[in-house]
């Protein structure tokens, strides 16, 4: 393996890595948003995570910049580092004190998944696509699956013939799902 190949190597290698784990981010984001407990920590985690994919991916800037211009990516960097001023006064013994102290600029969560599904795209653009699993179907399918495809094409003959009275069974929960506009 030449030095160039070793180099591209690592180079990929990293990208992946910081894939990884802006997707784990993203994912511990979903959940904890879901529960209404994204806290500080966990939004400073994914705005990290999503500057290192930016931050890797930004020497192959030349290859997308359509697409780099048109996420406006190179606005992340700057709001990631910057800060916001916070002033406070402080009036003790007769005396007024201004101080001014600072904290960093968080972006939203909702921004930045934005970004990072845009990271996603220029990274499979550019060959970094996340490696994934494939899920190979453990079981077949089984009456419930039957019956919710009958449903769905308007088969309600075929959904009557089903065994055990699965017509009646089912027929409430797909009405519920139709009208709620979800799956059973």
């Amino acid at each position: 393996m030449t030095d160039d190949e070793h180099e591209n190597n690592r180079a990929a290698r990293m990208v992946y890595d910081a894939l990884e784990e802006m997707h784990r981010r993203r994912r511990e984001y979903w959940r904890s948003k879901s529960v209404g407990a994204v806290t500080k920590n966990l939004q400073a985690a994914l705005q990290g995570s999503v500057v290192d994919v930016h931050d890797e991916l930004r020497p192959h800037k030349h290859k997308v910049d359509e697409q780099w211009d048109e996420h406006n990516l190179d606005a992340l960097p700057e709001l990631a580092q910057s800060k916001i001023r916070d002033p406070s006064v402080s009036t003790k013994g007769g005396r007024v004190t201004v101080s001014q102290s600072t904290k960093p600029y968080r972006i939203q969560c909702r921004r930045l998944v934005r970004w990072s599904w845009a990271l996603d795209e220029i990274a499979r653009d550019l060959g970094f696509e996340a490696p994934t699993k494939e899920e190979t179907p453990s079981d077949e399918a089984d009456l419930d699956d039957l019956a919710w495809l009958l449903h769905v094409r308007g088969q309600d003959e075929a959904l009557e013939r089903l065994p055990d009275d699965y017509a009646d069974k089912f027929r409430t929960d797909f009405e519920d799902a139709d009208e709620e506009g979800g799956e059973a």
